[in-house]
């Protein structure tokens, strides 16, 4: 089992690009939601943030789900941006950005293990089921078959296109 561990570069990283990206309004909200006086320029909204803000200390187990909540409104530039700061694919869509940020946070936390070419050659139920117990469902689809397309991508870009059939 991956051993969880706060990755501090990575979430100083994020807490940066959210906080650069907000508006005034959303800076306001966000120190509404720690209970700090939202009032202010956005330099001071922002430095408040940074002094009070439990982003960077949270639990592991808390922090993907932070980091969702902060990552779902973005745009699709936005997620490339994201991705381009911590250093990943910055290609495809903004549904595949954010499953690639939230699984390299996972990846950087400890959640996973990224998995080594030898390990893809030794299949089994421990090295698959992590990926796709958190697999995002980000859209709706009337069919399954709405699901395949998106679900294999993602189990394209982990295991490699040689690993993953239709």
């Amino acid at each position: 089992m991956p051993v969880l561990a706060p990755d501090l570069e990575l979430r100083r990283c994020l807490l940066e690009y959210f906080l650069e990206v907000q508006t005034s309004q959303g800076l306001s909200e966000w120190l509404r939601d720690i209970n700090q006086d939202p009032r202010g320029t956005i330099a001071e909204k922002q430095d408040r943030i940074r002094q009070n803000t439990q982003y960077l200390s949270m639990p592991v187990e808390e922090f993907p789900r932070q980091t969702e909540s902060y990552v779902q409104p973005l745009t699709s530039e936005q997620m490339a941006n994201i991705c381009e700061d911590i250093g990943i694919d910055t290609s495809g869509s903004k549904d595949q950005r954010y499953r690639r940020v939230m699984r390299e946070v996972r990846f950087r936390e400890g959640w996973f293990t990224r998995p080594a070419t030898h390990q893809i050659n030794d299949w089994n139920l421990a090295l698959v089921k992590p990926f796709i117990e958190m697999y995002p469902i980000l859209k709706r689809g009337q069919y399954e078959r709405d699901f395949y397309g998106p679900f294999q991508d993602e189990m394209t870009e982990i295991f490699g296109v040689t690993h993953v059939h239709p």
